[in-house]
């Protein structure tokens, strides 16, 4: 009996299964540091092409998965690329935390695999086809794809009871709660304060703001209702901020389409140039909304400590008024703040 063709495991299927399960739209534990599955994925997604882990970051993250508990002792549960020895153009990906997956390609997948030859590849087309798949399906593109929600992950219970039973860490980050995506707006000024004690002595050392709002977001709302822009273009966006900023700092939903990145030991130039790449990764992306495609930009602010002030709320106020200067330069730039 055939099987019957899986959803599309697209953004609205990840979160229609939070919604039914009650989770966070987006898993809580997809950061290098809290999840060695998620920390494996992108240190092989970045031997494919992927921006990098740095070095350094890279041995001590290795350092302290291999000697964890969780680290995967089996075949059956690591993480790995199959294809030429480089691994530039990989065959497959598996056992892949369907995050990072997500973020690279677009599916919640936690294996892809390319197809064997052009008539494995013609089977496929003809049977998606027939079974009218949309043109988003990931068939289109890959003989075999897994779909996978962060429930199902293997480590996810594991770290949600941990995460329960050490709630009270001075390390454990919070997640704003609507979407789960980014860091909350709470977290700001706690990472802002560690930041700055650990720049104590430091010379020449900055801390970066980068201040984010969606242009002419307010029509978006009005066309699409607030409903369908939260699910998704607010949510995808967020997916790409975070995406962008995750080896170079840390990102926050600051309030309604407003979005923080934190930047330590960076330079106004850094920072610019980050803003600059993050504009145009933000431009070129494609936001399906109720069945169309379109295109959105956004502003960005730049401010920095200690030169514009010796507090985060200064300095997130004076990246806010770059920010409002970008707008009235005509949108879908920088601007560092005065």
């Amino acid at each position: 009996m055939k099987r019957k063709l899986f959803p599309t495991p697209d953004l609205d299927w990840y979160i229609r299964i939070s919604d039914r399960r009650d989770t966070a739209l987006r898993c809580p534990f997809a950061t290098v540091d809290q999840c060695p599955r998620y920390y494996q994925s992108l240190h092989l997604l970045g031997h494919a092409g992927s921006t990098k882990i740095p070095e350094k970051e890279d041995a001590r993250l290795t350092e302290k998965w291999e000697k964890s508990d969780l680290w995967p002792r089996t075949d059956e549960y690591c993480t790995s690329l199959s294809g030429p020895k480089d691994h530039r153009y990989p065959s497959s990906f598996s056992n892949f935390c369907p995050e990072t997956l997500y973020d690279r390609f677009g599916y919640f997948v936690t294996h892809l695999s390319k197809y064997h030859d052009e008539e494995d590849q013609a089977a496929l087309h003809r049977r998606l086809e027939k079974d009218n798949a949309p043109a988003g399906h990931p068939l289109w593109s890959w003989g075999g794809a897994s779909p996978q929600h962060f429930t199902e992950c293997y480590l996810y219970p594991i770290l949600s009871r941990r995460g329960e039973s050490s709630s009270s860490r001075p390390d454990k980050r919070e997640l704003e709660q609507k979407f789960g995506i980014l860091f909350s707006h709470g977290q700001i000024d706690r990472d802002f304060v560690q930041w700055t004690l650990e720049a104590q002595g430091l010379a020449d050392y900055k801390i970066a703001a980068l201040f984010i709002d969606i242009d002419d977001f307010k029509s978006l709302n009005s066309k699409y209702t607030e409903s369908v822009v939260d699910r998704t273009i607010l949510s995808e966006i967020q997916v790409l901020v975070r995406s962008w900023s995750l080896h170079r700092g840390a990102a926050y939903r600051f309030g309604g389409e407003e979005l923080v990145v934190l930047m330590p030991n960076c330079s106004d130039r850094q920072a610019k140039g980050f803003g600059e790449s993050l504009l145009k990764k933000i431009s070129d992306h494609e936001f399906l909304v109720d069945g169309h495609s379109i295109k959105i930009t956004a502003s960005i602010g730049v401010a920095l400590w200690p030169t514009h002030g010796t507090l985060s709320e200064d300095v997130i106020k004076a990246a806010n008024e770059a920010e409002h200067r970008a707008k009235a330069d005509g949108k879908n730039c920088v601007r560092i703040a005065g």
